[in-house]
């Protein structure tokens, strides 16, 4: 299976001279994919922007451009990889009425098994107490979480 590095530039003519925005833009950053095929083609937002509340995302501004370039992944520091891909990307946000906000999947904590996970993991019964605690607060709030009503930052 290739593993690939994939890193997304801006194409500066495609950014709105908006400080917001080019300060975004320049740390759009890298992802990894081990799948063996690249979803990455023209049109294809490869980041979601999620809600202040963590709970709810949606397809992000920033649309990939071009097919992209493939490199062999052959420098020192890259060895992990077997190509490096680079994708140009654009800002080209969704009017809210097209790009409605989708409620992230997050499953009901007291649904889980956790026998294993203290000789597992090392952890001992308190910090999984602790951390059972937290996840069922977690949850209380995703399932009371509201969409926004209003689009947040870039």
């Amino acid at each position: 299976m290739t593993s690939r590095m994939i890193v997304l530039t801006p194409d500066w003519d495609n950014i709105p001279n908006d400080p917001d925005i080019i300060n975004t833009a320049q740390t759009l950053g890298w992802g990894t994919n081990y799948s063996g095929t690249v979803r990455h083609k023209p049109g294809y937002r490869p980041i979601h922007e999620y809600s202040d509340c963590r709970y709810y995302h949606r397809p992000g501004p920033w649309v990939v451009l071009d097919e992209g370039e493939c490199y062999p992944a052959d420098i020192p520091g890259m060895q992990a990889f077997d190509e490096i891909m680079v994708f140009k990307v654009g800002y080209d946000p969704l009017p809210d009425a097209e790009n409605p906000w989708i409620k992230v999947i997050m499953h009901d904590p007291t649904t889980f098994s956790y026998e294993n996970l203290t000789e597992d993991m090392g952890l001992t019964d308190e910090t999984m107490e602790a951390g059972k605690a937290e996840l069922a607060k977690q949850y209380q709030e995703y399932q009371q979480a509201e969409p926004p009503k209003q689009p947040i930052g870039v």
